[in-house]
This record gives structure tokens, sequence and C-alpha cells, in this order.
């Protein structure tokens, strides 16, 4: 009579022991663009009275502060802190031309990311510069899609996803690129077919038992259900939460307690539920959580996500935590910073190159308003640099060559990425800043029908402006 009674009760304890939802917290950023320090609400440099006025926003040593707080809120939470991409250019002044990368790397070490992808910025300066960061990094760089056959340098040194352990649970992270950035740095065409790439990833970790899956990638344009993101999130079989970055998006939940409302958020930008929920095609039941980080770690992006026994999206909430002046600085973390901003940090700049009359308006790093003058219309920088170009092609020329040449420049309005203020122009605070990238320019002779054929390319393929100057 006993026997019976026994299994029963030894079938109830596998049964209670085989069911263990998992709890994960995802912490997200996108378009860090080194923002390194603290920055007003403009995304300019934090002056003593704005911090005094507690009018300053993120910077590493506030990010600091944030994740750790998350992190230190049991013994028993899961945090994966992930990155979507573009942390390099931009910074207040300078850390991009001055670091190169470096700055980057080290602090988001030092934050201890567990992934990130690539971004279109990522290519700037080319493999040789990628390939530093990547031997620096201590986190995970992937993108499923990265074909390196025009980047041979970056071959096997770019992951196309991990598994990351939380106790003894395993998390899979893929990621990718838009093929909308092929040709936007200084490597052309190295993003295959994200959907692709992205399902061969996943039948790879599925395979392996993992059935806990994030996609963390970057893309372009105004919204998701213009982009490849709703794509994968209904046609990828196996998908559970897409990180994502890039888009002209604002995430918010009314009902999230612990977030923070919009602030100084463009108008342009759509405001979306935080997560968005898709359901995939294969599976009516499912849930695709999306998550968008807003640029310049501004804000942080928290999503709690519970998940059954079988890997499945049980429950979630969160959403983005704004860094502001509630946010108190980590006193190493802002230690640290000051010392590697005090080579760049020049108040007394030496160097004066120049005066304007007028406020140049070229743009900036889309921190505040991506409806950046440059990259949108005619803007008085943009000519400016414009006729510099046509100024110094001038100068090699001769008399005589000058007299029989048509000479047209273009800058695109994408590398301008600051204003000069009217007053004295400073070559590392201003030059600098408007034209981080140490690019050069080149003279070329072609016929007039080519320049038409370029501008018809750029307008169809929704370039937003390019700079001209004429000289005949």
């Amino acid at each position: 009579m006993q026997t019976p009674f026994i299994f029963l009760i030894v079938g109830l304890i596998v049964a209670c022991n085989a069911r263990q939802d998992f709890n994960l917290t995802i912490l997200h950023t996108f378009g860090v663009i080194s923002s390194f320090e603290q920055f007003d609400s403009s995304g300019d440099e934090c002056s003593p009275e704005e911090n005094q006025n507690g009018e300053c926003f993120g910077g590493v040593a506030r990010r600091g502060t944030a994740i750790n707080g998350v992190r230190n809120e049991g013994d028993d939470i899961n945090v994966c802190l992930l990155d979507s991409g573009n942390p390099f250019t931009g910074g207040l002044p300078t850390w991009f031309d001055h670091y190169k990368g470096r700055a980057t790397s080290y602090f988001m070490n030092q934050l201890g990311y567990d992934a990130m992808t690539l971004g279109n910025q990522e290519f700037l300066l080319g493999p040789a510069f990628l390939g530093i960061f990547l031997d620096e990094a201590t986190f995970d760089v992937l993108s499923a899609n990265f074909n390196s056959t025009t980047a041979p340098a970056l071959q096997r040194r770019i992951g196309k996803s991990a598994v990351k352990m939380f106790g003894d649970e395993r998390v899979g992270v893929i990621g990718y690129g838009s093929q909308a950035f092929n040709g936007m740095g200084n490597i052309a065409n190295v993003l295959d077919d994200p959907i692709e790439a992205i399902q061969t990833e996943v039948d790879a970790l599925t395979s392996m038992g993992v059935n806990k899956i994030i996609v963390l990638g970057q893309s372009s344009g105004s919204g998701v259900e213009e982009t490849e993101v709703a794509e994968i999130a209904r046609t990828i079989s196996g998908v559970d939460i897409i990180v994502i970055g890039g888009l002209d998006i604002y995430q918010y939940d009314d009902d999230c307690t612990s977030c923070s409302p919009p602030v100084d958020v463009p108008e342009n930008f759509n405001l979306e539920p935080y997560p968005i929920v898709i359901t995939p095609n294969d599976d009516p039941n499912g849930k695709v959580l999306i998550v968008h980080g807003y640029h310049t770690a501004k804000y942080l992006g928290r999503l709690d996500v519970t998940f059954d026994e079988e890997g499945k999206v049980e429950d979630f909430n969160g959403g983005p935590i704004l860094l502001d002046k509630d946010v108190e600085q980590d006193p190493p973390l802002l230690e640290e910073i000051m010392e590697w901003a005090e080579p760049i940090s020049n108040p007394n700049d030496p160097v004066i190159v120049g005066r304007a009359d007028v406020f140049l308006e070229g743009g900036g790093t889309p921190r505040n308003n991506p409806i950046i003058p440059c990259r949108q219309q005619e803007c008085n920088l943009g000519n400016l640099l414009a006729d510099a170009m046509i100024w110094k092609c001038l100068e090699s020329l001769t008399e005589e060559e000058a007299l029989n040449a048509s000479i047209i420049a273009f800058m695109n309005g994408g590398g301008i990425r600051d204003n000069i203020n009217e007053g004295d122009i400073y070559y590392e605070s201003d030059i600098k800043a408007v034209l981080p990238f140490s690019n050069t320019f080149d003279s070329v002779e072609l016929e007039g029908r080519y320049v038409r054929e370029m501008l018809e390319q750029a307008v169809s393929a929704g370039v937003g402006s390019f700079q001209d100057g004429f000289f005949k």
C-alpha cells in the first residue's frame, strides 16, 4: 500500500523541479558616440553653471552608477549589458579624434559590457583602427552578417554569436548590421543579408540547446515597420528579444513607475511602447520583444523578462531610465574620466585659424536633434567647407589652368559634425570638432554627365544632402 504513495511523492518532486522560470534583466545603450563626459540638454559640453544647477545628463560615470545600481538589487538578479553600436565618433570636445576608440574599449570594459554589435561608424577609419578596438575589448563584438572578404584583416575577429551564462542558464546573443550601411565607411559591402545570417545562427544555438535568444543589431530608418527589424521578428524562428539602435523612435510605457518619461525628445521621433511586441509567423501565441536604445546614453534602457521552462517569454516590463542629476556620477569612474579628458580639454586653445562674423551652422552628432541642417539642406558651414576645397584646388593650378577650369567641390553633410560660433575660430576646439575624421579630399577630372549621374544616384538613394561649391 505504501509503494504507490512513494512513487506519487517522487513524481510530484520531479514535476516541481522541472518548472523553473528564469528572470533576465537586459540593460542596453546605443550610439554613445564617445559621450564620456556629461553633456547639457542640447548635447553640448556641460558648463560649470549647468552642472551646479543640475542640468547635465549622461556620461560614463553616471551610467556606471545606474548599471551598478541594477546589478546590486539582489544576489539573484541576472544582468546582461548590451550595446547596439556606434560608440566611437563624436565626443566632447574631441575624444574620438584624440583616442581613436581606445577610450571606448577601456570604459566599456570598465562598465562590464557583455556584447555589442557593429554600426556604420565602426568602419570610418578602416580595418586597422577597428582591429585595435577588437584587440582591447574584453566583451564580444558580434555581427552574424559581417563578410570579411573585403576586410581580411578582420577575419575571425568579429563573432557571429555568443552564449552568455547566468548560473545554469544559457542565453544566446546574435549580432547584425543593416545592409543600408554598406559603403558608409572605409570598408565597402561588408554586410550580407541579415535574415539568412541570423536564422543560421539561431539554428546553431538551438541545436546546442540554447532556447533564449537575443538579436542585437543596428538599423536605419524612422521606425520598426519600415526596416528589417520587423521582418526578423516575424520570420526568423526562435528569436525572443531584439535589442536595436539607429531608428528615429523613443519607447516609453506609462505603466512603468520606475521609468523616465521623454525629456527633450525630437519632435520627429515616433513615440512607441516599450517594448514593441510582435507575434512571430510560426507561433501565434509567441512574443518577440523589441527595445531600442536612445542615442548618447542619455537614457539607459532596461528590460526585465521572465522566460518559462521552454525559453518562451512569459512576462516583461521596463523602460528607459533618464541619466540626469538624480543619478550620481560614480566617483572612481569620474576621476578616471577627468584624467583621460585632460590631454584633450584645452580651454586656452592657442591656435586661432580664423574668425567667424556669423554663426556657422553645420550640425553635429544627433544627440538631441537629429534634424541636422547640413544633412537635410544647404548650410553656411557646408558652403564654407566646399569653397575652401575649391580655394585649395586653385592654389595648385597655374593662372591659365584656373582660367580654363570649371571646378565643383562636394562635401557630404554627414561629415560635418559641429557648429562654429561667432568669434575666433580655434583649431583644436572648433576645426577638429567640425571635422573629426581626418578625411582627405581628391581632385579628379571628369565629364559633366558623371556629376549629374552622381547627384541622381544620391537623390534616389535618399541621401540627405550634399554641400557644394562652384567656380568657373
